[in-house]
């Protein structure tokens, strides 16, 4: 059987999100497909390129004939981690990927059903989600009654406190968007069962579920991968290597980033009870009943909704004149380093793929939303190569990253997506290219400016986004040459790089 000679990574443009079709050739012939997430940001739209066409142009490139007749033909496809702008396109309602057959279809053990650890960590997720969800309805609910209460007038510099409490809320509200609409209709069969919110739906864990049991309950091969785990056996998939180099065991997930204290990237802190008190707190304001984690028995305490109606209560403390002193809904602010925790925890759940063109060594290198956490336990996975006389060689995750020709940006390229002295420090190939799967004006501080200056020296000026319009693509056709990089190479560079409208597709060859 021939071996891989060359691979198109197509890259799509339909907004803030992933979506990476792989296509393998041997010669001419088109031998394998691999779909690496397909999504798109809550609220994000790009008229121009909306998900359908994105999944038409797929589908028009990966037919193959089954049976009498031709059909769109998945070989893999890849769903990193539980975030909207990864999965969406999958999500039941739309019916995009109906009319696909996919081969197999691969997870991170953290999605694993039969997994103890991952079932704790998806518990805990789903119970900081609805948390989540619960305590910014209640701060904006605050926040507008104070507002119409003529409350901020009252505060020394209360415009300036009014603004921060609305950023504080908006961009609790964004980190929500990773996760779909959160909206009352019937319950995920990933299921959030927390009190008051039986009937509470988030639109990821549905697209999620749909990957999982109608997609992969059709005729897919569902395959969850542990870190250190190597693919090299895929029907005409020859000549490839596939790594995978995360998410890791919570055990290093656990450990603090070299930032330290309150900014580590870990998962969530399971032994951590303020935020687990704080989490039961939110999710049974109403039933003081339940015990587990106050700390003080339900014999002597009521809920608000009881204290507001105590006479004494309503005469003093709910008095208009004291109401600037009130502090139910203060103890809600913790909800800020809840989610930080959350969100870590989702992008620290990424399937990370390091995948390996072994005739020539090269690397593709896509590491979904991975952040610190995971970037930092790659570095203790090792393997041994034995060869035809016997001779062991052993190579490890450097290695692999100092061969990377492709690096597919973590996170966005945001601040704490892309390791620096242990990350992009060691991706030393002189063939580097960086993909940006991202837009402008969706998250503050996305992209990150020092990583894409540090992105462009690195790879010799050749960083590509997908759809930042000050950033874009076709600019690299009509630029002038890197001064790092030799005419030749430059040429060489644009041959391979075809830009569109809908996608920018790169080819390598081997």
């Amino acid at each position: 059987m021939s071996a891989i000679t060359s691979v198109k990574i197509r890259m799509y443009r339909q907004g803030f999100g992933d979506c990476f079709l792989l296509r393998f050739f041997q010669g001419e012939k088109q031998v394998f497909t691999i779909l690496i997430d397909c999504g798109l940001k809550k609220n994000d739209t790009n008229p121009q390129v909306p998900l359908a066409d994105v999944v038409e142009d797929i589908k028009k490139l990966v037919m193959r004939k089954q049976g009498r007749k031709q059909v769109p033909y998945l070989d893999v496809l890849v769903a990193t981690h539980e975030h909207y702008d990864h999965v969406s396109a999958f999500h039941p309602s739309l019916g995009l990927f109906n009319e696909f057959v996919i081969d197999e279809i691969w997870m991170s053990w953290t999605e694993n059903p039969r997994d103890k650890e991952a079932r704790q960590i998806n518990a805990y997720l789903r119970m900081g989600l609805a948390t989540l969800t619960s305590a910014v309805k209640a701060l904006k609910k605050k926040t507008k009654e104070e507002k119409e209460t003529g409350f901020y007038t009252l505060l020394e510099d209360g415009e300036e406190v009014l603004q921060f409490r609305e950023a504080f809320e908006l961009a609790l509200e964004d980190l929500l968007a990773f996760n779909g609409a959160l909206e009352a209709k019937k319950t995920s069969s990933s299921g959030i069962r927390y009190h008051p919110l039986e009937d509470l739906s988030i639109d990821t864990m549905e697209a999620f579920d749909h990957i999982k049991t109608g997609l992969g309950g059709q005729q897919a091969r569902l395959r969850y991968f542990e870190p250190g785990d190597i693919v090299d056996a895929l029907g005409e998939l020859t000549g490839v290597r596939i790594f995978v180099l995360g998410p890791p065991r919570s055990g290093m997930l656990n450990k603090d980033a070299p930032s330290g204290g309150t900014k580590k990237e870990v998962y969530l802190g399971f032994n951590d009870p303020s935020l687990v008190g704080y989490m039961k707190g939110v999710l049974h304001q109403d039933n003081w009943e339940v015990e587990d984690g106050a700390p003080f028995s339900g014999v002597i305490t009521t809920s608000l909704k009881e204290a507001q109606k105590d006479t004494w209560l309503h005469r003093t403390y709910y008095s208009a004149g004291e109401r600037w002193r009130t502090v139910d809904a203060d103890w809600m602010d913790a909800a800020g380093t809840l989610a930080l925790q959350v969100d870590g925890c989702i992008n620290n759940s990424s399937l990370v793929l390091a995948i390996q063109l072994v005739d020539s060594e090269r690397v593709l290198l896509f590491p979904g939303d991975a952040q610190v956490g995971s970037w930092l336990s790659w570095q203790e996975l090792a393997w041994e190569e034995v060869d035809a006389n016997g001779t062991i060689t052993e190579f490890t995750t450097s290695d692999l990253l100092a061969q990377t020709i492709l690096y597919k940006v973590a996170h966005h390229a945001s601040h704490n997506g892309t390791l620096k002295a242990l990350g992009l420090e060691l991706m030393t190939h002189p063939d580097l290219v960086a993909f940006i799967p991202e837009k402008e004006k969706q998250y503050q501080g996305i992209p990150y400016s020092p990583l894409v200056n540090a992105l462009r020296e690195r790879t010799n000026g050749r960083v590509i986004f997908s759809a930042d319009s000050n950033y874009k693509p076709e600019d690299l056709l009509k630029g002038t040459k890197p001064s790092g990089l030799s005419a030749k190479r430059w040429k060489e560079f644009l041959a391979c790089l075809e830009v569109d409208t809908k996608y920018v597709e790169y080819k390598v060859t081997l």
